[in-house]
């Protein structure tokens, strides 16, 4: 129930940042190079592993393979997202994964590495799978230049239509949060006055 909350939320807001955001994200997919790329490839640090590798300087794909995506919560704060991939993509990643069981893709979004994935088996199917690393600004910017797989535009704009208010003023409380409190000095208050000193009686 968490989740479909979550993923509500989010949906909505992609396309509320579609609204506002014309520009692509940028993904690059690089695989891990062969002995016989030589000057063509470039050393790399995976991330979780920190195995020294050298990656292809030619990405597998790009953003321009990239039909369509859907994100989802990858439960460390980031997101993940599938992303289908049209036909010459689509091919590429069938062929390296056929071929190269065991070797690596290192995915990077907008300059940042954000992910290694173990080729364990062929992908048949044109997605590929970002487990983590994406930042709510990747999926934004991704919303809007590609539809969400399994909704078409009219779906996400009806979508967008009934939780835009509510979402508009979760921003407006996290926005409301985040500035700074300014601090209150106290107030000086007034010493009391001097009690007058006590006379000596003339006796």
């Amino acid at each position: 129930m968490r989740y479909g909350i979550f993923l509500t939320l989010l949906l909505g807001l992609l396309c509320i940042a579609a609204a506002k955001k014309s520009g692509k994200a940028s993904l690059q997919v690089f695989p891990e190079a062969s002995s016989t790329d030589g000057k063509f490839a470039a050393p790399m640090t995976l991330l979780h592993s920190g195995k020294k590798t050298q990656i292809s300087l030619m990405p597998l794909a790009t953003e321009k393979d990239v039909e369509a995506f859907y994100p989802f919560d990858a439960g460390d704060g980031s997101s993940g997202a599938y992303f289908r991939l049209g036909p010459h993509g689509s091919n590429l990643l069938e062929q390296f994964t056929m071929s190269s069981r065991g070797s690596y893709l290192v995915v990077v979004v907008n300059g940042r590495h954000v992910a290694d994935l173990l080729v364990d088996g062929p992908v048949h199917d044109s997605i590929l799978v970002v487990p983590a690393g994406l930042l709510p600004s990747d999926i934004m910017a991704f919303a809007a230049s590609y539809r969400i797989i399994g909704q078409s535009a009219s779906e996400s704009a009806r979508r967008t239509k009934e939780i835009q208010k509510t979402l508009e003023e979760i921003l407006k409380a996290e926005e409301e949060k985040s500035k700074p409190v300014k601090s209150v000095e106290p107030k000086r208050t007034k010493k009391p006055p001097r009690a007058p000193k006590r006379q000596k009686s003339s006796e």
